[in-house]
């Protein structure tokens, strides 16, 4: 996530984008909504979540925001009931029943839990997930050859 109050003189590549997920509990309705249906085909979309408490960084709660604003002209205010940092914790938040979070799908499918379900968002929104960023006054040639070959080993690893 990038903030928007960067310095002129700072560049960023993005490496890896994905999209986001909800994690919410188990036996909570919308994880129960259609029991048939498997948790890999399910979706969830921020109008169905929208007056649930949230776990979350503020500034990711900013970010989700705006990129709902930016890309679907939803107005998405989540309510953080806990700010939390750290993932393990907030998915122990989640399981507990004390809100839902939103995450990138990868840390979804590291953190694993029985307790927790996850659901891609529908329609995406993706995150940076991971970038390079630099300030473009530097002089070392270390900097320029290390960006040059991040982005070159990032761009064969996507084909």
């Amino acid at each position: 996530m990038r903030s928007e109050r960067v310095a002129d003189d700072i560049s960023e590549i993005v490496i890896v984008r994905e999209p986001l997920s909800v994690v919410l509990p188990s036996s909570h309705v919308l994880a129960m909504t259609n029991p048939l249906q498997a948790e890999s085909d399910s979706q969830i979309s921020l109008l169905d979540i929208a007056g649930e408490d949230f776990v979350m960084a503020a500034s990711w709660r900013d970010y989700v925001r705006s990129q709902a604003k930016r890309h679907h002209q939803i107005t998405f205010d989540p309510a953080i009931i806990q700010s939390v940092h750290e993932y393990r914790l907030m998915l122990s938040f989640v399981a507990s029943g004390k809100g839902l979070a939103i995450v990138p799908a990868s840390t979804a499918q590291r953190f694993s839990r029985s307790d927790i379900i996850c659901l891609p968002l529908q329609p995406a929104i993706e995150a940076d997930v991971l970038s390079v960023i630099w300030r473009d006054t530097q002089t070392n040639p270390l900097v320029a050859a290390f960006v040059e070959s991040l982005t070159q080993h990032a761009t064969e690893q996507l084909d």
